[in-house]
């Protein structure tokens, strides 16, 4: 896309060159689906579907720049090996075309780092665009049997110049490490749980013991069971307190180093802060520690 400012973003402009643009030209079940999604029933030979997002950060979410201000039913004109081609825009989106022709969960975010014109097929044709003007080909093909589709290609086509992506297999390859990593990790997750669990009845239970003299002394001079139980739960909350703000702001910083190493590492993640997770954790240990300071207090009662 030559630099024009009136086609161009403020942030697409100010790059000081001009913007690449991947032109797909697309035909089959697959391609009519992802037409369906805009509700759109055909293009045609001159029209376009635009995808205007630049994702300048892979790996940060938020860093997404719209690249023109093209809207629907405006023109853009793209250079495709020296020649000037123009297209009417039916629709501007940020859905990534293969993605959703694949139909991936993340079908609704874009992964593109330039701008991509999805154009029918015929279009080749009518625009006389020759085969040395294009870069590759790509089929995407749905199967309800991926793996023996795969066998077959293998012993039809010779794949010297071809490469054969099974998503199928990686979906799965993918489910099968998940399952490891949550049965690893919620079980590591149980028995530090436990661990902790049982520092604390050690902990209170001990204490409780030692302070048996005290607890005399108080009931000689005359201090009620309801002011016990009272003394009691203001205890277990100032417990519940103390260790709830230190473990909090621990694992958060905990929490968000791994992220950061692991978007170092190029893992494709978003960080969201774990409010639903820290009202749980605040919930069980005042139970937690409620219930063992009780059950302390009926054992130095017998």
């Amino acid at each position: 896309i030559k630099r024009n400012k009136e086609v161009l973003s403020d942030y697409a402009y100010n790059l000081n060159k001009n913007i690449n643009i991947i032109v797909l030209a697309c035909e089959g079940n697959v391609y009519q689906n992802y037409l369906n999604k805009f509700g759109i029933t055909k293009l045609e030979e001159n029209q376009g579907i635009l995808v205007n997002k630049f994702n300048n950060n892979y790996y940060e979410e938020e860093k997404k720049y719209d690249l023109t201000k093209l809207k629907d039913g405006d023109n853009i004109e793209v250079n495709i090996a020296g020649k000037e081609y123009e297209f009417n825009i039916k629709k501007v989106t940020d859905i990534d075309p293969i993605l959703a022709m694949m139909s991936l969960d993340y079908e609704t975010k874009t992964i593109n780092t330039s701008a991509v014109l999805i154009i029918p097929i015929e279009s080749l044709c009518g625009k006389n665009i020759n085969n040395a003007d294009i870069n590759n080909s790509k089929i995407v093909i749905e199967s309800n049997d991926a793996n023996a589709l795969e066998k077959k290609i293998f012993k039809i086509l010779d794949m010297k110049n071809m490469t054969l992506t099974n998503y199928d297999r990686q979906a799965e390859e993918s489910k099968k490490i998940t399952i490891i990593l949550s049965v690893f990790l919620y079980g590591l997750l149980t028995v530090l749980t436990v661990i902790g669990i049982s520092n604390i009845y050690n902990t209170i239970t001990t204490s409780m013991n030692l302070r048996i003299n005290e607890f005399k002394t108080l009931r000689a001079v005359g201090a009620t069971k309801k002011q016990f139980n009272k003394m009691i739960n203001y205890e277990s909350i100032l417990y519940s307190i103390k260790s709830l703000i230190i473990g909090i702001i621990l694992g958060l910083i905990l929490s968000h180093l791994i992220y950061l190493l692991l978007i170092y590492e190029h893992y494709a993640i978003s960080y969201y802060f774990p409010i639903i997770p820290i009202v749980c954790v605040i919930v069980l240990v005042f139970l937690i520690v409620w219930i063992i300071m009780k059950n302390s207090m009926k054992y130095i009662e017998t």
